[in-house]
């Protein structure tokens, strides 16, 4: 704020705000592989949805919920890449200035027409994109990957999504 006139000297009364932006750090271990299985839980959780043809509730969470866990995935891995002071604005804001060419490139198919086909698509793109950005982050944190997690939860994915029972899915038919 900017004070203009003061003529009861209310000004004087206020404490300073601090204008310098509050120092990022990045997760802790648990903090980055939460959000990691996070991510992988509503892979698979939008797969069901789907595949139970609740295309809305698919959607909603494909485009919405995990493309925020994406987002944020994407400022993390900028920001290892850039330093961490490097401005990756807010909620995506001039995205295309700040994040991966490669990422960029990836978001073109990551969304979903209201479609099961598209849908399933952009799911599965989504996870693509997420897994590049997650790995290529754990590897900057010098964290763990999960991949055992991403590869039952891919599978999960793929089985759900070609319309197998979880039965099958689990003995690989």
């Amino acid at each position: 704020m900017r004070v203009l006139l003061d003529r009861d000297g209310l000004t004087a009364h206020l404490n300073p705000i601090d204008t310098e932006p509050a120092a990022s750090r990045p997760p802790t271990e648990t903090e980055f592989l939460e959000a990691i299985n996070d991510f992988w839980y509503h892979a698979v959780w939008t797969a069901k949805k789907l595949r139970r043809g609740e295309l809305w509730t698919a959607k909603a969470c494909c485009d919405g919920y995990m493309k925020r866990l994406l987002l944020v995935a994407m400022e993390l891995h900028a920001k290892l890449r850039n330093g961490p002071d490097y401005d990756t604005w807010y909620e995506g804001r001039f995205l295309e200035q700040w994040a991966d060419p490669y990422a960029l490139e990836g978001l073109r198919g990551a969304l979903a027409h209201y479609d099961e086909d598209d849908i399933g698509r952009a799911l599965l793109t989504t996870m693509d994109l997420f897994r590049w950005v997650a790995k290529g982050t754990a590897e900057g944190l010098d964290y763990p990957y999960p991949a055992l997690a991403d590869e039952r939860a891919t599978g999960l994915v793929s089985a759900l999504l070609s319309g197998k029972t979880r039965t099958e899915a689990h003995d690989g038919t």
